[in-house]
């Protein structure tokens, strides 16, 4: 997919830990399976060293990402 954010799966990636660090929450991997359902083995999550999933385009977000200031 054309300006699609793609992430190359390494060795004992799972799509919990790719949204974890990609998206900066580990419930956004539902997101990643929709995008490539057809990409994936069906009933596993088993992902494949050095195949590529989309991601979606919004990356992590500014609140997972800052700190609140201290008072």
């Amino acid at each position: 997919k054309l300006g699609q954010r793609v992430y190359v799966v390494e060795e004992g990636d799972t799509l919990y830990e790719i949204a974890r660090r990609e998206l900066g929450r580990s419930t956004r991997w539902a997101e990643i399976y929709e995008l490539n359902r057809d990409r994936l083995p069906s009933g596993t999550d088993i992902l494949r060293p050095g195949a590529e999933l989309y991601l979606p385009e919004s990356p992590r977000s500014a609140m997972t990402d800052s700190k609140t200031s201290p008072e």
